[in-house]
């Protein structure tokens, strides 16, 4: 929420926190089979998948700035348009990727604590990589 002299801004105010706008925005709209047999996967708990949880995030922002009233005149479905091509869709193909994806262990009714592995790295050397 952005404050300023500790007052919140009224559209910022307004914005559901992530699993409210999961809940009751984001996936009552979306229409996606999702089985294994078509290479695609959910995980009812995405919640407990960061890069899920992260991606999402990402989703409803972009939602709240390209749905938000614009300027008189504006024509108000290019920002919806530009919310499903530009945000939804490439963030879709990954998010429910069965193969590589970050819920590719899950099926849409079983969770699995540890569908795939996070990023592996190692501590940088004392001289600092730029």
């Amino acid at each position: 929420m952005t404050e300023v002299a500790g007052v919140a801004s009224d559209a910022e105010s307004e914005k559901l926190c992530l699993a409210a706008w999961v809940e009751e925005i984001f996936a009552p709209m979306i229409q996606r089979r999702v089985d294994l047999g078509r290479g695609r996967t959910w995980c009812a708990r995405w919640w407990e998948h960061p890069e899920v949880a992260v991606r999402l995030d990402a989703l409803r922002l972009a939602w709240y700035e390209l749905t938000a009233p614009g300027e008189e005149g504006c024509d108000p479905g290019a920002g919806y348009s530009a919310w499903w091509v530009n945000h939804v869709d490439p963030h879709l193909m990954t998010l429910l990727d069965g193969d590589t994806g970050p819920m590719s262990g899950c099926r849409p009714d079983r969770h699995s604590a540890s569908p795939v592995p996070v990023l592996r790295t190692e501590p940088t050397p004392q001289r600092r990589i730029p």
